[in-house]
């Protein structure tokens, strides 16, 4: 997604890997940020009040973002990396009861008031932890045609079925559960 923006280096373009919910988060005190009106956006683009952007070459000077020499790819600071990803992380579907009974650790990081619940949890910590936020049902079939070391692991009885390997590790190893799956917003 590209973001046009308006001022003083205008026509600038920004690239934006988040999607449509567009870019949000911590930024260091003294970076002017643009607002929604110096922003032309996208119109399938949620302008919410949440949404400001820097320009990139603040991002770039404040080492928020680091640009490679020998390749497209750059470096995210961590804590604008995932403050960035909040407000999509945060319209994730979650079934808190089947989180907590699929992570009793989090149950004890809730009685220890680290997080106030399942979803403070997910949003802070389990989407990076690579936690399922609900039961995502496995096309059987499909998968184990995707992923013939599952198949062959069933057959060797080191797993049951295709929906136990995704639930215990293929989610973690980013593997798909059905064919164009995402994760369910609400």
């Amino acid at each position: 997604m590209l973001f046009e923006l308006q001022g003083e280096d205008s026509p600038q373009m920004v690239r934006s890997m988040l999607g449509p919910a567009g870019i949000s988060g911590h930024v260091p005190s003294g970076i002017a940020m643009l607002t929604k009106t110096q922003v032309n956006m996208p119109k399938e683009l949620d302008t919410t009040e949440w949404l400001r952007l820097a320009s990139f070459a603040t991002l770039v000077n404040q080492k928020l973002v680091v640009r490679s020499d020998s390749s497209e790819y750059v470096a995210l600071d961590w804590h604008f990396f995932t403050r960035s990803l909040g407000p999509l992380i945060s319209r994730v579907r979650l079934d808190p009861d089947w989180y907590l009974a699929t992570y009793p650790d989090v149950k004890g990081a809730i009685a220890e008031n680290i997080v106030a619940d399942a979803g403070d949890h997910y949003r802070r910590y389990g989407y990076f932890e690579h936690r399922i936020p609900y039961r995502i049902k496995v096309e059987e079939k499909w998968y184990l045609e995707q992923y013939p070391d599952v198949k062959e692991a069933i057959a060797q009885r080191t797993c049951w079925s295709g929906q136990e390997h995704f639930e215990l590790n293929g989610y973690r190893e980013g593997r798909i559960p059905y064919p164009n799956f995402e994760l369910a917003v609400t």
